[in-house]
């Protein structure tokens, strides 16, 4: 597994848990940063019919990569 860069280290460093997050909650990282990391299966996109939220989710992958 390949390192996170910095903006892609600084995304999931923001992560709580396995709360929702909108792609507006990290300035500064735009749509290539957010494709490249499902990709790496470090985030998922999340629809959630409970709470009416969407947006990204972390991945056990994506916390493992965030404390290489």
């Amino acid at each position: 597994m390949r390192k996170p860069n910095y903006r892609e280290l600084k995304v999931l460093r923001n992560f709580i848990g396995l709360n929702i997050e909108s792609p507006g909650a990290f300035p500064g990282a735009g749509h290539k940063t957010f494709s490249d990391m499902v990709a790496m299966d470090w985030i998922v996109w999340v629809e959630s019919p409970e709470t009416n939220e969407q947006g990204y989710r972390i991945t056990e992958k994506g916390k493992r990569a965030k404390d290489i």
